[in-house]
């Protein structure tokens, strides 16, 4: 019973517009018809494009957003939503291109149909940074959690104590961690460590042998390797998003479609949960 009233609870909310869209990456949120009518909420978002990628929604305030319409037909009955992979990624490309610009994705429920087009947006588009950023923090608040926080000078929880200063290993981690460690520390790290200063943009221009500069931007990643795999874009929507959950037609599609982009797939139909 308890469960059945939080359920019809967060239904209420969402109706409401209380509980609003999901956001996946700053410039990028998914979410359901319900909220792509929610004027109020968009523009306390700062909502300027909206990818409607179902057919039977509407387009509820085309005097206030850039729209574009996938016209996907849900349950199984479209003929392929690959199809719609391309012109969805240079909706989302151009409007992502001035940094000012969000872009909502909905369908109706936001379960199926736009959850598939922004999984494969994730895979396709090097300019989502906040999502590829996401799995390197991870890896970064492992470290801080094994990190005795409680027993540092509060320079050095910071990650702002030099090396001297730094006198177990867990410390001289949390500093190359949050990327605050000096040049000559940076210049000792290992490869996965620089990988995760240049995710986390911290890392400063001289530690970036390839030429990328320190602050990650939509424009220095689109110089950079190609998007997420299947499997990181699909865990990173479902956590995001928890009403993520493609159909099995979508899930195929996303398979053969990564098939298509990368020469193999990170995963199968039967590996969405």
């Amino acid at each position: 019973m308890a469960k059945l009233q939080a359920v019809l609870k967060k239904r209420r909310r969402m109706e409401e517009g209380t509980i609003w869209a999901s956001m996946i990456t700053p410039q990028l949120y998914l979410g359901r018809g319900q909220d792509a009518k929610n004027l109020k909420q968009l523009q306390q978002h700062g909502i300027t494009h909206i990818l409607n990628v179902a057919d039977d929604v509407e387009n509820f305030h085309p005097n206030y957003f850039t729209y574009a319409n996938l016209n996907v037909t849900d349950f199984g009955g479209d003929k392929g939503i690959r199809r719609v992979f391309p012109p969805a990624r240079d909706f989302v490309k151009t409007a992502l291109s001035t940094r000012r610009n969000t872009v909502l994705v909905h369908c109706a429920n936001g379960s199926n149909r736009s959850a598939t087009v922004v999984i494969a947006l994730l895979m396709m588009l090097p300019s989502l940074t906040e999502a590829k950023r996401s799995l390197f923090k991870k890896e970064r608040e492992r470290i801080l959690s094994e990190s005795t926080l409680s027993e540092m000078d509060p320079e050095k929880a910071t990650g702002r104590a030099s090396s001297e200063e730094c006198s177990t290993s867990s410390e001289m981690e949390l500093a190359k961690a949050t990327g605050r460690a000096s040049s000559e520390e940076q210049a000792e790290w290992t490869s996965s460590e620089r990988e995760l200063a240049k995710t986390t943009g911290r890392a400063s221009s001289e530690e970036h042998a390839d030429g990328t500069p320190s602050e990650i931007t939509p424009q220095t990643m689109s110089k950079m390797e190609g998007g997420l795999s299947l499997k990181e874009a699909y865990d990173h929507v479902k956590r995001s998003h928890s009403a993520t959950a493609p159909l099995r037609d979508n899930r195929m599609q996303l398979v053969m479609f990564e098939k298509e982009l990368k020469g193999s797939s990170s995963m199968t139909e039967e590996d969405f949960q």
